[in-house]
């Protein structure tokens, strides 16, 4: 039977009730969170969402939520980002498993700074699509034939 996981595992990382030590979470075709209440199933239920919206505006579901202060982990120190580590399936012509990272905090009270951005592909990681590290953002021109 073919895989047809599109998110194959996430790891989130001082993000809402996710600490910087959190384990990455390999998710299979079907997936059912059963936990105590306030064991952060609804936090990862909205990292998912935020990670949904990342291509299109990841400030609407932080404004939605409450502002950037909300979704920052309480115990973080020294304005650590929140980050979101994710390998994802992507079939065009040939199934590729890319690594997708997204990092932000606080810049000014309640104004979201994106600290890092990075597409890659897991199999040769210098093979980057898309990295934006140290203010500085690099993009690899691809050329996709159908």
């Amino acid at each position: 039977m073919k895989d047809t996981r599109f998110i194959k595992s996430i790891r989130l990382r001082n993000l809402l009730s996710f600490g910087p030590e959190s384990e990455e979470i390999e998710l299979r075709p079907l997936n059912v969170l059963i936990g105590p209440n306030a064991s952060g199933k609804s936090n990862f239920i909205e990292a998912i969402d935020l990670l949904r919206n990342t291509p299109r505006d990841i400030s609407e579901p932080i404004r939605q939520g409450g502002g950037i202060k909300e979704w920052l982990w309480k115990g973080v120190q020294n304005n650590e980002p929140a980050i979101i580590e994710t390998e994802l399936s992507i079939s065009l012509i040939d199934e590729i498993s890319i690594f997708y990272k997204i990092a932000f905090s606080i810049l000014v009270e309640q104004q979201l700074v994106i600290d890092e951005e990075i597409i890659e592909n897991i199999a040769n990681s210098q093979n980057f699509y898309f990295r934006n590290q140290n203010k500085e953002a690099k993009l690899l021109k691809i050329n996709l034939i159908y």
